[in-house]
């Protein structure tokens, strides 16, 4: 598992290039879920330095370049100033990303790994995505913090077999582990649903 997973992460630096001057200190991060961990970087004025995250549901990264795990898998954060930039590898808990299939069953993948010819083409036969909250509640719903409520992804046609993934916006507001949904702190996010194909869905949540 190990392995798979410095392997994945090393193809994500690869595809994802460094350059310039700036430099980031240290090694791969590695963060337990909800752990933080500070960037040193060198190279440019603090003042001009921005920060982003490739997959900021798995690892995200504030103005100040604090990285948070929020969810398993391995992803990259950059700092960037101008045409200058760096990248640094993070694994979060068990490196491995939860994904919810068609039937809402989880499924595991290390990210990066090899995938169906179906996503690599986007070819999909989904015409539609539907998301509600098992118990009632869709397209715009309000969840309590540190609760957590269970995610229904419907699709037409029904017996799709295609792989459709979950996301959140902003994981400081609320957080998606496979087809569960849970308050992180007070405040206004959107949940999307998408198919290979590109359709998507999209539920907007409030956390109280």
């Amino acid at each position: 598992m190990k392995k798979t997973v410095l392997l994945t992460l090393s193809l994500l630096l690869l595809l994802a290039g460094c350059g310039g001057k700036i430099s980031i200190s240290g090694d791969d991060i590695e963060l337990g879920l909800g752990q933080t961990y500070k960037l040193k970087v060198s190279g440019a004025d603090k003042t001009e330095l921005t920060f982003s995250s490739m997959d900021p549901n798995i690892a995200s990264v504030d103005a100040d370049g604090v990285v948070t795990g929020n969810g398993d898998g391995v992803t990259v954060i950059t700092a960037q100033a101008g045409d200058k930039y760096d990248n640094i590898g993070v694994i979060v808990g068990t490196g491995v990303a939860r994904y919810v299939d068609m039937n809402g069953n989880v499924v595991s993948s290390v990210t990066g790994s090899p995938v169906d010819e179906g996503d690599i083409t986007n070819e999909s036969n989904i015409t539609a995505l539907a998301i509600s909250l098992v118990g009632g509640g869709s397209e715009d719903v309000t969840i309590d913090t540190e609760r957590t409520y269970e995610i229904k992804v419907t699709r037409t046609p029904a017996d799709s077999v295609d792989k459709v993934t979950l996301r959140i916006a902003d994981p400081t507001v609320a957080k998606v582990d496979g087809n569960i949904l849970s308050g992180v702190a007070r405040g206004k996010t959107t949940l999307t649903a998408t198919a290979p194909n590109g359709v998507s869905a999209e539920m907007i949540v409030r956390v109280k």
